[in-house]
């Protein structure tokens, strides 16, 4: 995230793997006008954009349907 903030790209979607670590660096980009977007997890207490989650259980079933 850091090389995307520095490079001023203009938005930024992450994955969160430890909610403390990222919400520094979404806050970081906020501040600088750069949306962010979080998939699967999710970081409330940061300045993110939105967040997109689905519920792992119910994809799994229906990834199954297919195989």
């Amino acid at each position: 995230m850091e090389m995307a903030i520095a490079d001023r790209v203009d938005g930024i979607i992450v994955q969160v793997s430890d909610e403390e670590a990222v919400s520094a660096q979404i806050d970081k980009a906020e501040e600088q006008n750069i949306p962010v977007i979080t998939i699967r997890s999710d970081a409330p207490a940061s300045k993110r954009v939105s967040s997109v989650l689905y519920r792992l259980c119910k994809h799994g079933t229906s990834c199954s349907r297919y195989l």
